[in-house]
């Protein structure tokens, strides 16, 4: 089981060595497979979700739909 983050890659948010073991090793053994340039640890936060939301509109991920009156 990998131990660290694979060389190449850093944690731009987070800090990976709070989280529970079973979720640390679990990261590991995913990023040492995929290999992603940076890894993003999410709190789970109200704050979070919407700098995310924000974040996605901006680069043109996510569209903002108009909302519609029901009948």
């Amino acid at each position: 089981m990998a131990s660290k983050v694979p060389e190449g890659c850093t944690v731009i948010k987070g800090n990976i060595d709070t989280l529970p073991k079973a979720v640390k090793d679990f990261v590991l053994e995913k990023a040492n497979l995929c290999t992603p340039t940076h890894i993003f640890i999410c709190d789970g936060s109200k704050d979070e979700f919407e700098a995310l939301i924000e974040q996605v509109k901006k680069d043109g991920i996510a569209v903002p739909l108009e909302k519609h009156k029901n009948w």
